[in-house]
C-alpha cells in the first residue's frame, strides 16, 4: 500500500470514529461532561498542582478520550487508530497527558 493509501485509510478511520460518536448536539454536550469528569478524575489521581481552569480540564478529558482509545488499539487490536475511548479509557488517556505535560513542563 502506498503512503497515499495509509493517510486515506487513516481519514476514513478518524472520520467514522467521529461520525460513530455522533457529533450532534447531544453527543458534543455528552463529550464535553464525559471530558469534564474524565479530567477532573484525571487531576485528582495525579498529586500536584496542575495550573488550568476548567476548559484545559475538559480539553485534557476529551484529548484523554482518544490517548486512551488509541493505547487499547494498541493493546488489543495490535493497530495503532485513533478513536475514542469510554469514561475508564478517558481517565486513564488523562492521567498519560497530564504526566506527559509535567514532563515538557519541567515539573515533577
Amino acid at each position: 500500500m502506498t503512503n497515499s493509501a495509509h493517510a486515506c485509510q487513516a481519514c476514513a478511520v478518524i472520520t467514522i470514529g467521529i461520525s460513530e460518536a455522533g457529533l450532534d448536539q447531544r453527543g458534543i454536550i455528552g463529550w464535553l461532561v464525559i471530558g469534564l469528569i474524565a479530567g477532573l478524575l484525571g487531576r485528582f489521581l495525579v498529586p500536584g498542582r496542575d495550573q488550568m481552569g476548567c476548559f484545559g480540564t475538559i480539553a485534557v478529558g476529551v484529548l484523554g478520550s482518544f490517548v486512551g482509545g488509541m493505547a487499547a488499539s494498541l493493546i488489543f487490536h495490535g493497530d495503532l487508530v485513533l478513536r475514542p475511548s469510554g469514561l475508564l479509557g478517558s481517565v486513564a488517556g488523562a492521567i498519560i497527558l497530564l504526566l506527559l505535560l509535567r514532563l515538557v513542563r519541567g515539573r515533577s
